[in-house]
C-alpha cells in the first residue's frame, strides 16, 4: 500500500512539471518497474516457498487451449497480457 501512494504521488508531482511526450514516458517507467518486480518476485518464489494463489482465493483455471493439465494463474496471466500491451504502447511512442 505504501508503495502504491509512493508511486502515484511521484507520478502526480512530476506529472504536473513534465512536458506532453516527457509524461508518457514516465508513465512507461513507472510501468516497467512494477511489472519487473512483479516477475522478479514470481521468478524468486521458490526461494521463499511462495505461491501463486492462496486456497481461499482464486485458484488457478484451465486455459482455453493446451493439453488438460495445463493450470494458469490469474494474476501471471493479466501481467501478462498486460506486459505485452505495455511493450507495443511503448514500441508506438518510440515509433513517433
Amino acid at each position: 500500500m505504501g508503495s502504491e501512494c509512493q508511486i502515484r504521488s511521484t507520478s502526480a508531482d512530476l506529472d504536473g512539471r513534465a512536458a506532453a511526450g516527457e509524461r508518457l514516458y514516465l508513465a512507461a517507467a513507472l510501468s516497467v518497474a512494477i511489472y519487473v518486480a512483479f516477475f522478479a518476485a514470481a521468478l524468486a518464489r521458490p526461494l521463499f516457498g511462495g505461491s501463486f494463489y492462496d486456497k481461499n482465493g482464486c485458484l488457478p483455471f484451465k486455459p482455453p487451449f493446451g493439453p488438460d493439465h495445463w493450470r494458469w494463474d490469474v494474476n501471471v496471466t493479466a501481467f501478462t497480457i498486460l506486459t505485452g500491451i505495455l511493450v507495443v504502447g511503448i514500441g508506438v511512442a518510440m515509433a513517433d
